[in-house]
């Protein structure tokens, strides 16, 4: 069925299509895992950076009275909130690396599975292919 030309749902993939996308889908988990890991390092870093600075600019204030008081309140409150989407996106990146790193053991199962339930056919080709070659 398709929409505007567009299909709603993919094609079925026969199962060595599929085997082969995961396996594609695999290879990019194992070097992009360490690209994750290494922006959760920064992420975390830039956090511990931005708090320590917001730390001195809010005591640089002290207890001073007057017109520069309501902008310490304001500051902290935004901070709160920066410091809510900053913990979202340090725990989510989190979870997305642990998953780089642990995850995926179903389609590594089904990879492995399936090369060994098809390693009789390629052998049983490569050795056709022996037979039925003629030397030039």
């Amino acid at each position: 069925m398709r929409v505007f030309g567009m299909p709603l749902w993919p094609e079925r993939l026969s199962d060595e299509e599929y085997v082969n996308r995961v396996r594609k889908g695999l290879r990019v988990i194992r070097w992009s895992r360490w690209l994750f890991a290494g922006l959760f390092i920064v992420v975390v870093a830039v956090c511990i950076w931005t708090v320590t600075g917001l730390a001195d600019f809010l005591t640089s204030f002290g207890g001073k009275e007057g017109p520069q008081r309501p902008l310490v309140y304001g500051v902290l409150g935004l901070a709160i909130l920066f410091g809510g989407f900053i913990g979202f996106w340090i725990s989510h990146l989190g979870e997305i690396v642990v998953n780089a790193f642990f995850g995926f053991r179903r389609d590594k199962l089904l990879v492995e599975c399936w090369d060994a339930l098809h390693l009789d056919r390629k052998q049983e080709n490569r050795a056709n292919e022996s037979l039925h070659s003629t030397p030039r």
